[in-house]
This record gives C-alpha cells, sequence and structure tokens, in this order.
C-alpha cells in the first residue's frame, strides 16, 4: 500500500512543489484518482520540456564544439 508518507517523498523527489503535492495527497485521500492521475500528468509533462530544453542546450554545445574541433583542423 502506497502510504502518505511515501507519497509525499516520492513527489518531492519528482519535483512538485508543496500546492501539487497537497492536491495529489487530497486527491488520494478522497479515491480521486483519475485528478491525482492528472496531476502526475501534468508534473511528468513539466519534466519533460525541462528535460527536451537541456537536451536542445546539450545539442548547441556538442555543435560548438565540432565546429571549433573542425576550424582547428583547417
Amino acid at each position: 500500500m502506497l502510504t502518505e508518507e511515501y507519497l509525499t517523498e516520492t513527489m518531492r523527489a519528482c519535483g512538485a512543489g508543496q500546492k501539487l503535492t497537497s492536491d495529489f495527497l487530497d486527491c488520494c485521500r478522497k479515491g480521486k484518482k483519475e485528478d491525482a492521475i492528472h496531476l502526475l500528468n501534468r508534473q511528468r509533462a513539466k519534466i519533460m520540456e525541462h528535460m527536451h530544453l537541456s537536451q536542445r542546450q546539450v545539442d548547441i554545445v556538442d555543435y560548438l564544439i565540432r565546429e571549433i574541433k573542425e576550424e582547428a583542423s583547417l
């Protein structure tokens, strides 16, 4: 069984703020599983957006590294 303490720690670990965690726990207490899943999906989308931004930044750095190496070999 998922305890409230476990759910709270897990929400913190995934970067959820106090309001989202509170709303999520409230849904769980009231048996509103669909609402809880909706909140988790919103948090997941937020995390994915940040991940994609970070990947774009890594791609830019990699591009610059390749360009500098190519320029240095001329």
